[in-house]
């Protein structure tokens, strides 16, 4: 028994006329007969009645008829779960991400992918750009939300994002809390607060470029653990900082963010990630709002 024989069979016990069940798409009049004595041959029963004039149902042939539709209505649900499954609508999307990107670039690609595919559960996992290189080699991960990519891989792919801008966040006490905007020079003299980190992250040395570029080298006073803990510690008024837009409009009691002048303005570049081999069904979702 095979779906074909079972759309034979429907079309005709529908119709009740093979001429007319062969006018449905992709049905042919001797195949449909064909087909048909070969379900009744593999049932052992009659399953239509035929004369010159007419044809109808059997006894036998009402009964399978009722499990012919939800066979086939299982097999199309079947498919459709197979095509969305296939364009990324459903299943398992990991997700790995810098812990700067975590406010800024990840909620955009997170509703992009809801509105697209919502059936889609997301595996959000943080990590620092290197280790989401080796996460796509290994198959951990799906796509990444990095800073860098390596330059010397033909096996990672990648697309560019918005780059993400940094703004200094100050004590609410701090004599420049009040301003639209601050030169990085203006902020020389002041203890800075940065993530602690064992190497150089992305954004510690894209802040030590920034303040290398302005004339100076930033006073490390206080190091914290995460980019929420640098709010905790500037608000408590142990520093000033440079941290990403995402997190600097998180609203903590406290602390002042404010823009750098034009001739300072500096960002964070971003990149989604994936391996060339395994290209995520719902990548076309994302970057809508990156």
């Amino acid at each position: 028994m095979n779906l074909r024989q079972l759309e034979a069979f429907v079309a005709v016990a529908e119709e009740l006329h093979f001429s007319r069940a062969a006018e449905r798409p992709q049905m042919a009049q001797s195949p449909l007969s064909q087909r048909i004595k070969g379900l009744e041959a593999e049932l052992g029963i009659r399953l239509l009645e035929r004369t010159n004039r007419s044809v109808s149902l059997t006894d036998a042939g009402t009964t399978v008829l009722q499990q012919a539709r939800a066979t086939l209505r299982a097999a199309a649900a079947t498919r459709r779960a197979a095509e969305r499954a296939r364009n990324g609508e459903t299943g398992v999307l990991r997700i790995g991400f810098v812990a700067s990107a975590a406010f800024h670039h990840l909620p955009g690609l997170l509703r992009a992918v809801h509105q697209q595919a919502a059936d889609v559960r997301i595996e959000p996992l943080r990590m620092d750009s290197a280790a989401q290189i080796e996460a796509l080699e290994a198959d951990r991960i799906d796509i990444g939300i990095a800073r860098t990519s390596p330059t010397d891989r033909d096996d990672i792919r990648l697309l560019e994002l918005r780059p993400e801008p940094l703004l200094a966040v100050l004590p609410s006490s701090h004599r420049l809390a009040g301003s639209r905007s601050t030169t990085l020079a203006a902020l020389a003299g002041d203890p800075w607060v940065l993530p602690r980190s064992a190497g150089r992250t992305d954004l510690v040395a894209r802040v030590h470029q920034a303040c290398a570029a302005a004339g100076f080298t930033p006073h490390v006073a206080h190091e914290a653990p995460d980019l929420p803990s640098v709010l905790g510690l500037v608000a408590g008024r142990l520093g000033v900082s440079l941290v990403p837009v995402g997190i600097a409009r998180l609203a903590v009691p406290g602390v002042a963010a404010i823009a750098l002048d034009r001739r300072d303005r500096t960002a964070l570049p971003a990149v989604l990630v994936w391996h060339r081999d395994r290209p995520p069904g719902a990548l076309e979702h994302l970057g809508a709002d990156a």
